[in-house]
């Protein structure tokens, strides 16, 4: 089908993608063509959801990456960094945002509230995190544990970036519920 105010090759797809009129080819890339009464303010709302979305997978998997540097991790075998169980760990939780996230970005609107479960659910592993990093660094002396300089580094390095992380995520709901104006 030709599209004759163009030129270009066009089809439209009702119903599949709210918020778009259609899709036309141009030389081979595709456009999207945003409906003026609806488009502006759903491609705003959806680029906050993305971007902090983004910043809280980010944030959490670098959270588990420092977690995996700390002495406590040695305590176990599961999440020592390098280790099978240390990549399993970024899998899920970078799965359990970027998964619905990539829904969400095919225009599956209910991927927002999914998205919105995961955060709430990762909320909760946070501070936890962060109250495990900064116990481990003031009980040192109670338990005559030796950690040296780096080890305490990264101990503060990680509840500092849990901290963060309960931040961001704590901040998701009122930056992505919000309508644009």
């Amino acid at each position: 089908m030709t599209d004759t105010d163009t030129g270009n090759d066009s089809f439209d797809l009702p119903g599949f993608f709210p918020g778009m009129i259609g899709v036309s080819g141009d030389k081979g890339i595709l456009q999207c063509q945003e409906d003026p009464e609806r488009g502006a303010d759903k491609m705003s709302e959806k680029r906050r959801v993305i971007l902090w979305t983004c910043l809280a997978a980010g944030l959490f998997c670098m959270e588990l990456i420092l977690i995996s540097l700390t002495p406590l991790a040695k305590i176990g075998n599961g999440t020592r960094f390098g280790s099978s169980g240390m990549f399993y760990n970024l899998y899920m939780g970078g799965g359990s945002y970027l998964i619905p996230l990539a829904l969400y970005c095919m225009n599956v609107r209910a991927m927002k509230y999914v998205i919105g479960c995961v955060n709430g659910l990762w909320l909760i592993c946070h501070p936890v995190i962060a109250l495990i990093c900064f116990g481990a660094m003031s009980l040192t002396g109670l338990f005559k544990m030796s950690y040296g300089f780096l080890d305490t580094v990264s101990l503060l390095t990680a509840g500092m970036f849990a901290l963060c992380s309960f931040t961001v995520g704590i901040l998701w709901y009122p930056m992505c519920r919000k309508k644009a104006v």
